[in-house]
């Protein structure tokens, strides 16, 4: 059967471009890292240990994650750091492939978008994305380069582009009457002929002439058993003169074929000597690569490693097995031969990049990340300058003690569990520790934590899984260094924690949090008496709420003055107050004099720093100014909307926009997630929009927003998206209340190049900030947010300073000094 493909159209182009130097931005203690700065506005929590991708450039190394890329010099092993932050431009990587001609490295991504890697930087080549045709098509499967060209497959078919210039060439449609097929993989070899897989071709793949303005393309059968299928990994192997796939078998795992031209000039299906045609041992083919003398064939448990002058057996060939690597640290997924170090590098699931040089030598890649690419709930911990403890290890305690804990277990819509097993990480001193789903009794689906410290720096950690419990760590200062001490269930809280319908494998624990006297709070769904308390003595206590709520789905929790409200899936919100030894049990719901709820289907809450409940729900946001009121019987209990004049019309702030997370931060700001809208920032009253953060005018990793916290040591705000999590750094920390005499200033000194802002710490609740020369000349004047500001280096004409000493002063109402610092300044 024979196809012909036409000159389709020349798609429109547009090209941006960031210019970037090699190196990330992003400092890593344990990684060497050139030109790093620590401080900027956005910073990448994408985890860097899974890679699906992986090419090889020169002395470069690259491998791709979903959302984010790693670069490895091979020569001083700098690595650098690439995401929507500093450089690409979409999400959800799709292809990866190196053009060794042009020097260029290519990204490719499901919606159609493309990013250019050179030495100079990035450009990012939006035809495909942006063309009206085939919507829903436009996933990028493979990349291939021929003669200047680059030749895009994607779910409609070929994209041809002029890599000089990145034009839009032909658009070369598989499919019969040139209808539109998914090619899912593809090659080209140096005469121009290439070969493609498409699933609408059944058994066969299509061979044609690049060269030819219209190719004719044949079609050859791929198999030579009937029981292969799923021809995947086209690649050209130059050596051998041919291309060289793997196909799936129903009865031996993966098969490795190739295709060549047999005495008759036509293309046909061959064996690949053994051990690579049958002797794969029912493994799974992960990736095949090729370089100009070596083929690398990436299996479920090992990595081969043939190069063109080796026979065909298993001793003469590299084989990359878990012998090398303590257990479980080789999970391969991708593998390519880096030419100009003569090493493997090889990326993994969960264990990062692993190089292998000389075939023993190893040396593994694995940037300071979050576990995984889930975050349901980032809760933080710590008062930042407000609290510090001392104990004979550590007799003066820490300046500055707090972060971020990452509960990456999901629910559905429903709140069903999803058995995420990702354990639990901690983000802290802007680094992160994994608390590994081993070391919390196999538990999955960790949906919150609650953290406390004593004055000697004894600390409590507790996790909630959404299936098997509540887990108890405790240890001392930092809970990434604590130890599992019990896993509380159904069979020792003498029936507090009660499993659905009586499953004790079922336990749904929710939100929990410690209150002002130390006891922790904690809900339970769809069970009676699901309220429950642990005392300081470790006592369990359960509660009923009001009528209705016993057995209904619950989910979150939070705590002010002894008051206690419960998130409900389709009830509104529970209350619960104990006064003078009798608990009061309240609802708030729907409807004028029942709490005035836009919804009764509550997303999230928070209580503000005046005492405030600001309700998320999926029909807007409302604010219960004084929640007091629902259990004395005195007042208003109804909630209501913020509402503000714009050009003469009165408007609800955010609308009717889904709520799904509310922080409140040192300042009383508050950050504002929604469903679809991206992240707000709101003034104290709510009044005044501060920042407005969209995939379309920022880094922010999607606009439907989780979870939202911030490290109370920093002010840097963790948001939570429903595609991995980001960072932003704040302005807001508690403000402190102790007497230390000096700032904490940062970045310090502050290097040539440097544009981001200044970050000032440890100055009292909204302090004024004054900056002066040495000669104590005022340099500039500024208002603090809680107790963190923000300096962007100029003077109070708005001109930049110049090189030299500053010395910053944080002073109180009344004009007192409070505390004192300097910054170095080199321009």
């Amino acid at each position: 059967m024979y196809r012909q493909l036409r000159l389709f159209f020349i798609i429109p182009i547009s090209i941006l471009s960031v210019c970037l130097p090699l190196a990330s931005l992003y400092a890593q203690d344990k990684d060497v890292i050139a030109g790093a700065e620590r401080f900027d506005f956005w910073v990448d929590h994408l985890p860097y240990n899974t890679f699906n991708h992986t090419v090889a450039l020169d002395d470069y190394v690259f491998a791709a994650s979903s959302n984010n890329l790693l670069v490895v010099n091979s020569n001083s092993d700098e690595i650098s750091r690439y995401s929507r932050i500093n450089g690409l431009t979409g999400s959800n990587i799709t292809a990866l492939k190196a053009d060794d001609a042009s020097g260029t490295v290519w990204v490719g991504y499901a919606n159609g978008r493309l990013d250019i890697w050179t030495s100079l930087g990035i450009s990012s080549i939006v035809a495909i994305e942006e063309t009206p045709s085939y919507t829903g098509l436009k996933r990028i499967n493979d990349i291939s380069f021929y003669s200047g060209k680059a030749y895009i497959a994607t779910d409609f078919g070929i994209v041809e582009f002029d890599i000089a210039t990145r034009l839009a060439g032909r658009t070369l449609l598989l499919g019969d009457n040139f209808s539109p097929i998914a090619v899912n993989s593809f090659d080209i070899d140096p005469a121009g002929m290439a070969v493609a897989y498409s699933p609408s071709m059944n058994t066969e793949l299509l061979v044609g002439d690049l060269k030819e303005t219209l190719p004719v393309w044949s079609t050859t059968d791929y198999r030579l058993g009937m029981d292969q299928f799923d021809p995947k990994h086209i690649s050209y192997f130059p050596a051998e003169g041919r291309f060289i796939y793997a196909v799936d078998d129903f009865t031996s795992g993966s098969y490795l074929l190739a295709l060549a031209k047999n005495t008759a000039g036509q293309w046909t299906a061959e064996g690949y000597s053994t051990p690579y045609q049958s002797g794969v041992g029912g493994q799974s083919i992960q990736d095949l690569s090729t370089t100009e003398n070596w083929l690398i064939i990436t299996r479920e448990f090992n990595v081969l490693a043939r190069e063109s002058t080796a026979k065909n057996t298993f001793g003469d060939s590299l084989n990359i097995s878990s012998a090398l690597f303590a257990q479980g640290v080789l999970r391969p997924i991708a593998a390519v031969h880096n030419e100009a170090d003569g090493s493997i590098y090889i990326g993994n699931f969960k264990t990062g990049l692993i190089r292998v040089r000389d075939g023993s030598r190893v040396k593994r890649f694995l940037p300071a990340s979050p576990y995984g690419d889930r975050s349901f709930k980032v809760i933080s911990y710590g008062q930042g300058r407000n609290f510090t403890f001392s104990n004979a290890a550590d007799p003066s305690g820490p300046k500055s003690f707090g972060g971020v804990i990452l509960a990456p277990g999901a629910l559905t819509d429903l709140w069903t569990k999803t058995f995420v097993a990702d354990g639990a990480s901690v983000y802290s001193s802007q680094d992160w520790t994994n608390l590994g789903y081993e070391k919390l009794y196999s538990a999955t689906d960790i949906v919150d934590a609650a953290f406390k410290i004593s004055g000697t720096g004894a600390s409590e950690l507790y996790l909630s899984s959404w299936g098997s419990g509540l887990i108890k760590l405790e240890g001392i200062s930092d809970p990434s260094f604590a130890d599992t001490v019990a896993l509380f269930n159904t069979a020792n809280t003498g029936g507090v924690l009660k499993g659905v319908g009586g499953n004790a494998s079922d336990l749904r624990t929710g939100g929990i949090v410690f209150d002002e006297n130390g006891t922790l709070w904690g809900v339970q769904s769809l069970v009676s008496t699901p309220l429950y308390s642990i005392d300081e003595e470790g006592n369990f206590s359960a509660y009923s709420l009001s009528p209705g709520a016993d057995a209904v789905a619950l989910k979150d929790v939070v705590t002010k003055y002894g008051m206690v409200f419960i998130q409900s899936r389709t009830n509104g919100l529970y209350g619960y107050y104990e006064s003078n030894g009798v608990g009061l049990k309240r609802q708030i719901s729907s409807g004028v004099g029942n709490g005035n709820l836009p919804s009764d289907k509550v997303l999230s809450m928070a209580f503000d720093n005046d005492g405030e409940l600001w309700i998320g729900t999926d029909e807007g946001l409302v604010v219960l100014y004084s929640p007091e009121n629902l259990f004395d019987g005195t007042g208003s209990r109804d909630a209501l909307p913020i509402l503000f004049e714009e050009e003469g019309v009165i408007q609800k702030l955010l609308g009717e926009n889904p709520v799904s997370a509310i922080y409140v931060d040192g300042g009383n700001q508050k950050w504002i997630g929604s469903r679809g809208a991206g992240l707000f920032l709101v003034s104290p009253d709510g009044l005044q929009t501060i920042h407005q953060f969209t995939t379309e005018n920022s880094p922010l990793l999607s606009n439907n927003i989780l979870s939202i916290a911030t490290d109370p040591t920093t002010g840097e705000v963790l948001i939570s998206t429903d595609a991995g999590l980001i960072g932003f750094r704040g302005d807001a920390t508690p403000g402190y209340t102790g007497y230390y005499p000096e700032l904490h200033i940062y970045p310090n000194p502050v290097r040539p190049g440097y544009e981001g802002p200044i970050f000032i710490q440890g100055n009292g609740e909204d302090a004024r900030i004054k900056v002066t020369d040495v000669s104590g000349a005022l340099v500039n004047d500024m208002q603090a947010a809680g107790g963190q500001a923000q300096w962007n280096g100029t003077k109070l004409n708005g001109h930049p300073v110049a090189s030299g000493v500053y010395l910053i002063y944080a002073t109180d109402d009344l004009g007192a000094v409070t505390a004192q610092g300097k910054v170095l300044i080199v321009r």
